[in-house]
């Protein structure tokens, strides 16, 4: 027969087991105590896009860090459905002054990688073509100029993309530590390092076709401000199946030094200047244009002071010649948002 002490000893020894098997499936399941907080992000009731005003647009709000997600367990994704984190300007987007440019010269526009895939190979290509339209639009229909299509920036857009599908996060910092600015230079979309010229870049897994993830863009405060941007003028697209969410757009918006590529869009000729950034050598605020159908019908114009928009008929094809207070000269082919030259 066992004494009362030794009884009383098993029963502590039990109660303590007891106690410690409770501990551990609590954590097993608490995911708040393994690191691994879930923070759905809500999506809005509706994706009509909310009125979009010019003056509205003058500066890009920079959102709280999105956390990626760690799931040392199983863990299902909750829907996310777009974010955006703005690259840091040193100096912020005001413009420096301008000071020792030379006179008469001819800037060469930065040239295009070598790496791109070729448009026919995409199956999404049509996609994305309609989401460049898309975003276009939309700023013309705030009183801002379209965008010219950057083959450089889809390239890093798509291997951001493709990257976030193969291993399941949502970010723009990825794991291995490359940042939007950072692929954009990769893949040949330079912007100086310290400069005002910059690359941002938004996200979405919303919808599978582009109105649904430009609708929740534009009615998201943060993300319609990114778009709507004044002195943007390239712009690139990701569409890419997979992933967490089943799908991800991403978008990648910029300006670098020496490219201000005039668009076509619906009856219009639009012709940027440069308000992104300044530097000695580059080219600067564009003081006088001239036009034409072909290179020496341009060049046989008389110069007439920069205007930012002309009529242009549609399906001709136009090359923009411009002239910044310097003298420095560049001469720009014209095209679509979607990248294709009038025949």
């Amino acid at each position: 027969m066992w004494s009362g002490a030794v009884v009383l000893g098993l029963l502590a020894v039990l109660f303590l087991s007891s106690t410690s098997t409770s501990v551990v499936a609590a954590g097993g399941t608490n995911l708040a105590q393994v690191g691994a907080t879930v923070t759905p992000l809500s999506t809005p009731a509706s994706l009509t896009p909310i009125s979009m005003d010019a003056a509205s647009v003058s500066s890009v709000a920079t959102p709280a860090t999105v956390t990626p997600v760690s799931s040392p367990a199983t863990v299902t994704p909750v829907p996310s459905p777009a974010t955006v984190t703005p690259v840091s300007t040193p100096g912020g987007p005001t413009p420096a002054a301008t000071s020792g440019t030379t006179a008469s010269a001819n800037v060469t526009p930065t040239p295009a990688a070598s790496t791109q895939p070729e448009p026919s190979a995409d199956p999404f290509r049509d996609r994305k073509d309609r989401m460049a339209l898309m975003v276009a639009r939309a700023r013309v229909n705030a009183g801002l100029l379209p965008l010219a299509r950057s083959p450089q920036l889809d390239h890093a857009a798509d291997l951001h993309a493709q990257d976030m599908v193969a291993r399941g996060y949502m970010d723009h910092d990825a794991p291995d530590g490359s940042s939007p600015a950072s692929r954009a230079a990769a893949a040949g979309y330079d912007t100086p390092r310290g400069s005002a010229w910059l690359v941002v870049e938004t996200i979405s897994a919303n919808s599978d076709e582009p109105d649904g993830a430009i609708g929740w863009w534009l009615s998201d405060g943060v993300h319609r401000r990114v778009l709507l941007r004044n002195y943007w003028r390239e712009f690139g697209v990701a569409y890419v199946k997979g992933g967490p969410y089943g799908r991800f757009w991403v978008a990648l918006f910029g300006c670098r030094p020496n490219v201000l590529p005039p668009v076509l869009l619906d009856g219009m000729l639009d012709i940027p200047t440069e308000s992104c950034g300044r530097s000695g050598d580059a080219f600067g605020p564009v003081q006088s244009v001239r036009v034409g159908d072909t290179s020496a019908s341009a060049e046989s114009q008389a110069w007439t002071d920069y205007t930012a928009q002309q009529s242009w008929p549609a399906g001709r094809p136009a090359i923009v010649e411009m002239r910044d207070g310097s003298g420095q000269q560049l001469s720009v082919h014209a095209a679509d948002p979607t990248g294709a030259a009038a025949p």
